[in-house]
């Protein structure tokens, strides 16, 4: 199983997929993660509760635009979890052609939703409007070879 996390600056929104199946999701609040040992005990507890067996998630993605934070969650999957971690973060390879002035700058969250929207929309142009802590407009766009570009406004 997979344990996905979006931190953003309001809420980590979470998500335990089997396959390409969401089997359950969870909200917690960002200024609530404290110590890895409290946001480890909230996971637990919540697996727990949704009968999930930690030693179940094999894998943990995190997308993160909180980076005072980052230490703090590796060190609660490491220590609570098990599973391997993967950080989606500007500079990693995902098949997007960024342009945007200075493509590091772009958020990960930005860059999960341009990820999603290719898997869930192939072959298509899109405007993706992300309201969370801000209200963002993102043009994702198709070139003949199939690249992606990823334009943020």
């Amino acid at each position: 199983m997979l344990l996905c996390l979006d931190i953003g600056n309001t809420h980590i929104l979470g998500g335990v997929f089997n396959q390409d199946k969401l089997l359950t999701r969870f909200r917690y609040a960002t200024h609530l993660i404290g110590t890895s040992d409290q946001l480890g005990i909230f996971l637990l507890n919540f697996m727990q509760a949704k009968k999930i067996s930690p030693d179940e998630i094999s894998a943990t993605a995190i997308s993160s635009v909180v980076p005072s934070y980052d230490y703090t969650i590796r060190h609660t999957i490491s220590s609570y979890l098990k599973s391997s971690i993967f950080i989606l973060q500007a500079g990693v390879k995902t098949g997007l052609n960024i342009k945007y002035k200075d493509p590091k700058e772009v958020g990960a969250d930005k860059i999960a939703n341009a990820i999603a929207e290719v898997s869930a929309f192939p072959n298509r142009n899109m405007i993706i409007i992300d309201m969370g802590t801000a209200t963002t407009v993102c043009a994702v766009s198709r070139h003949i070879k199939r690249k992606v570009s990823f334009i943020l406004f």
